[in-house]
């Protein structure tokens, strides 16, 4: 069992990775671009009609889901830290909607930018596939980590004539 003070040195790493990550995603995602595209003149509250539910092309999806994938373990690590494990999956992929959806709002008033809601259900998914590869990778260190400290290792001396069991105690 970890420490309060390993435990919230974990927390901190953890949410200072999360808010890198969320800089990032949001550098990359809400930097205006060169294309012709004005934003329409409506209220931020108005913003939300202007999200298009056009499908898209198979780079950009492929891009919007690979995009999350990493943010996805870096939120369920995060989330992991705080909930239970069980929901750490769940809070993840939440997190990846909330803010997916946020920056497809914000696109709207960004010129060069076409927010899609099919962006939204692809890093959705981006962060489903990254929150569960680190959670099954987790289980099974964590079974290795249970097999090893269950088993003593003997060991021997070339000669055989001196030996000594070692138990790893966590």
């Amino acid at each position: 069992m970890l420490s309060r003070s390993h435990t919230r040195l974990i927390r901190q790493w953890t949410m200072i990775f999360c808010v890198l990550a969320i800089a990032g995603i949001c550098f990359g995602t809400l930097m205006p671009m060169p294309f012709d595209r004005t934003p329409p003149k409506v209220s931020f509250i108005d913003g939300i009609r202007f999200i298009s539910f056009e499908p898209t092309c198979a780079r950009d999806v492929i891009g919007n889901v690979m995009m999350f994938v990493p943010a996805g373990v870096i939120f369920w690590a995060t989330a992991a830290t705080w909930v239970r494990r069980a929901w750490a999956t769940t809070a993840a992929i939440a997190a990846a909607g909330i803010l997916s959806f946020g920056i497809e709002w914000a696109q709207v008033f960004i010129p060069g930018r076409y927010p899609s809601a099919i962006d939204i259900c692809t890093n959705m998914f981006g962060a489903l596939v990254g929150a569960t590869l680190v959670n099954i990778l987790t289980q099974i260190l964590a079974a290795i980590i249970r097999r090893l400290a269950a088993s003593p290792m003997r060991i021997e001396s070339p000669d055989k004539a001196t030996s000594m069991t070692l138990t790893i105690r966590l």
